[in-house]
């Protein structure tokens, strides 16, 4: 039995509270055993084994309300979480299963997706950067069937709210969807934190300093599992991008 695993069956939950802590202690994970593998039932949990249980757990639950909000699952959102496990993740066979069941338990419970969503953003301590780098998983998601549902835009707001990101995160993803060229450069200005009245030596600083705060090392101090930081690194991805639109808009040289 693999780490999620463990963790799971070992009776985690009960230590993380709140509804996540609720939906581990429902079971989920309990499909792993057979009888002849209790290995890690009966153990202690660091606190960075329990956050790391926290961020998996949590982040699958919302993704598992965000999934059924329009009230239809669709091929392509499957395929989209499939993919988001198997190659932005890069999650192991066993751990897609955990993962598979935390989406499947979230999505049929009667828990709201608003609880699910408070206790990620207390789980991340409200950090910016991350908050950004769970909606942006939210909204791709979301937009697997290239139909973004009035239930979801909803969920995507109340994250974006939860996770005390600057009103108007979600409105750019959305206007960037859509080709907007303007919605673009707004997005760019707002992924490095400036302002279109900064000139290119404030601007190239600003850049410099979300690459050093986007460093491997930086992300995996910040308590997320080692699994999450290839995903999070897109993030670098967008504000390499970001600097090269308000460059290009400008007419100078990256």
């Amino acid at each position: 039995m693999g780490l999620w695993g463990k963790i799971i069956c070992g009776g985690i939950g009960a230590t993380l509270g709140g509804p996540i802590g609720a939906l581990i202690g429902a079971g989920v994970g309990h499909f792993l055993f057979d009888s002849g593998n209790t290995s890690g039932m009966q153990r202690s949990f660091s606190t960075t084994e329990q956050t790391q249980a926290a961020y998996f757990a949590c982040f699958f639950a919302c993704l598992g309300k965000l999934i059924k909000a329009d009230g239809i699952v669709t091929e392509q959102e499957v395929e989209c979480l499939r993919q988001m496990l198997r190659e932005e993740i890069q999650l192991d066979p066993e751990s897609r299963k955990v993962a598979f069941e935390f989406v499947r338990r979230a999505k049929n419970d009667n828990t709201p997706a608003s609880d699910y969503i408070n206790q990620l953003a207390k789980i991340i301590n409200y950090d910016i950067e991350m908050g950004k780098t769970f909606i942006f998983a939210f909204h791709k998601l979301a937009m697997a069937d290239n139909v973004l549902h009035p239930a979801e835009k909803e969920l995507l707001y109340y994250a974006e709210k939860a996770f005390r990101l600057r009103p108007g995160t979600v409105d750019n993803m959305i206007g960037r969807m859509r080709g907007n060229s303007k919605a673009d450069l707004k997005t760019s200005y707002e992924v490095l934190g400036c302002s279109p009245d900064m000139n290119m030596t404030e601007i190239k600083k600003a850049y410099r300093k979300k690459c050093q705060e986007f460093h491997p090392d930086k992300i995996v101090n910040k308590g997320l599992p080692d699994e999450f930081v290839k995903f999070s690194n897109e993030q670098m991805v967008k504000i390499h991008n970001a600097y090269k639109t308000i460059s290009k808009y400008r007419g100078t040289k990256t």
